[in-house]
């Protein structure tokens, strides 16, 4: 599908950190066959572009202990975004390389038009496939007393290890900061009370220098770096499993067509509460402020970093990654209209390779 000139927005913000077993799982899927033009990793890119490969502060075990706390989980608001009004112009995003690896069901990449329709509003997402246990939510803390959440998806990778999330749940760019820890729980639900595949403490994140460097939210959104707002956390071991193996995995496209998108997260501001996942879906999108995917969806922050998936097979529950959601669009009455998804390209294709994804790393 032709990308469309963007629509104009009165604001827009972040969509900023408010605040145990599964049957037919497998380990790493073996490699696509090539799709036309479009090629499977391990196709090598070399990009100029420096990416941040940082340890979190605190290990895995002083992270489960820092969350088996109930009231860490009591969150509340930090790193909201406003009024970035004709501070930003139209600019392009992430450039494509046409690489993708499947889902770890082997679901093919193709053109056909899968998806879930036009949902603009919010739809409960109660998947019974891969999606189920392969999308969750992320908790981070930036200090001891200061929690945040996001929304993430475990893709298929090499090393089995890794999962997807916006790089502004990470980094703090008003701050100037780095999340102490952070941890994943695959299908949360009822703000933790029902983790069926555990929690999940990662190790490492990258993410690209320009993000943390070229960033701006305090007062306003700018900066190049929003067009890399993706980061990859490299996830504990957990009894000799790697999270993929509990948890199956989504498959993950740098830059491919597509003619539909499905958006999954954990919306946390009113009408929503973050106690559940939900899903917005178009078969239409245009080019954002910063070159990624604006389209209608009422969700609201708290579902930063959450997948966006072309390809979805209603079926199985399975699609590929070609985003993160990013940034919301607000009307003059302070509702949520639309969403911005940071599209993944041969930065973020960088990204998953030195993270434990497919494709040799440079």
């Amino acid at each position: 599908m032709a990308i469309l000139p963007h629509r104009k927005a009165l604001s827009l913000v972040a969509l900023a950190l408010v605040t145990l077993t599964v049957a037919g799982c497998s380990g790493p899927a073996p490699i696509a066959e090539s799709t036309g033009d479009y090629q499977p990793i391990p196709a090598n890119v070399e990009t100029d572009e420096a990416s941040l490969r940082e340890p979190f502060e605190m290990s895995p075990q002083d992270t489960h202990e820092y969350w088996e706390n109930p009231e860490a989980f009591n969150l509340e608001p930090i790193l909201n975004y406003t009024d970035p009004e004709g501070s930003i112009g139209e600019q392009g995003g992430d450039t494509p390389t046409g690489a993708f690896v499947p889902p770890s069901n082997g679901l093919e990449i193709g053109d056909d038009g899968r998806g879930l329709g036009d949902e603009p509003e919010g739809q409960p997402y109660d998947p019974s496939g891969i999606g189920e246990a392969a999308t969750g939510r992320l908790y981070m803390a930036f200090s001891e007393t200061e929690q945040s959440v996001c929304s993430g998806t475990v893709v298929n990778s090499e090393s089995g290890s890794i999962v997807v999330t916006a790089a502004h749940c990470i980094w703090d760019s008003a701050e100037k900061r780095q999340a102490i820890n952070t941890m994943f729980i695959p299908a949360d639900s009822d703000n933790s009370q029902n983790q069926p595949y555990g929690r999940w403490s990662a190790v490492e994140v990258i993410y690209s220098e320009i993000f943390a460097e070229e960033t701006e939210s305090d007062p306003r959104i700018d900066g190049d770096g929003w067009k890399y707002d993706v980061a990859f956390l490299v996830m504990e071991e957990q009894n000799g499993q790697r999270i993929q193996e509990v948890t199956g995995a989504m498959g993950i496209a740098f830059g491919v067509p597509n003619q539909s998108l499905v958006s999954t997260g954990y919306p946390t501001q009113e009408p929503y509460d973050g106690s559940n996942r939900f899903y917005c879906s178009t078969n239409s999108y245009q080019l954002g402020y910063f070159g990624g995917y604006h389209w209608p969806c009422d969700m609201t922050p708290g579902m930063s970093g959450g997948g966006v998936f072309a390809y979805y097979d209603g079926d199985t529950d399975a699609g590929y990654l070609v985003a993160v959601n990013s940034l919301v669009f607000f009307d003059s009455d302070g509702n949520v209209t639309h969403t911005e998804s940071s599209v993944l390209g041969e930065v973020a294709q960088s990204l998953y390779t030195r993270a434990g994804g497919y494709g040799d790393e440079n």
